[in-house]
């Protein structure tokens, strides 16, 4: 910013103000209010679910669409390794080479294996250098990747799967989004618990139901027995 101030007649003083941090402190507010807007609306969609295949696949669109990554996928922890269980934004077939393992295998190290092993948030937010990409790397900058983050879908102190965000700009991962994309990992999360407990409580009442109709069969016989 440039400002001339009058001095003497026909002469002025030019003062110099350097604003790029302010704008750049304006940006970050302005995505933070963003986020905190998409995260609220996103929370009123999970209210209601019991789906879990199409909201896992609205996390990824969601994380895309209103977070502002490039790709986005879930992954379940299933036996010590990680299968994808929705993405958005995979045109390129990203996810059809990936293996992760969550173990002290080579295949594991990477941002999901390590979100869930550790239960916290991982980052890479430069992929091209960072040397825990080196298993991945080159895969993910020929898709254009140049970022990556993963957050775990944590239920009491485990992970259940992870969250796993991708970005075509280095150091887009700032501490205060992978807050909010935490939050959206936690709705995720609370989603998935939510799916299983209503799925077991459908078995649950299912084969209560059938132990009823047995022994109600076994009774009606008794009785057909003693008339």
């Amino acid at each position: 910013l440039v400002s001339a101030i009058p001095m003497d007649p026909g002469h002025f003083a030019t003062l110099f103000f350097d604003i790029t941090e302010r704008k750049a402190a304006e940006r970050r507010l302005q995505d933070s209010i963003r986020d905190l807007g998409a995260l609220f609306d996103t929370s009123q969609f999970f209210l209601g679910q019991v789906d879990l295949p199409s909201t896992l696949q609205r996390t990824c669109r969601l994380a895309v669409e209103r977070f502002g990554v490039r790709m986005a996928w879930i992954g379940l922890l299933e036996e010590n390794a990680v299968h994808p269980a929705a993405s958005y934004g995979d045109t390129g077939g990203y996810l059809a080479a990936v293996t992760i393992q969550a173990d002290d295998s080579t295949l594991a190290g990477g941002p999901a294996d390590m979100a869930i092993r550790r239960a916290e948030a991982s980052t890479v937010n430069r992929i091209a250098t960072d040397s825990h990409s080196r298993p991945w790397r080159d895969r993910a900058l020929q898709h254009g990747f140049r970022s990556a983050a993963a957050l775990p879908l944590r239920h009491a102190q485990d992970a259940l799967g992870s969250l796993n965000v991708y970005s075509g700009d280095e150091d887009f991962f700032t501490a205060e989004r992978m807050q909010v994309l935490q939050s959206l990992a936690n709705l995720a999360a609370l989603a998935l618990v939510r799916s299983r407990l209503f799925a077991q409580a459908q078995q649950n009442a299912a084969e209560l139901e059938q132990r009823v109709a047995e022994r109600t069969a076994q009774l009606e016989t008794a009785l057909r027995e003693l008339e």
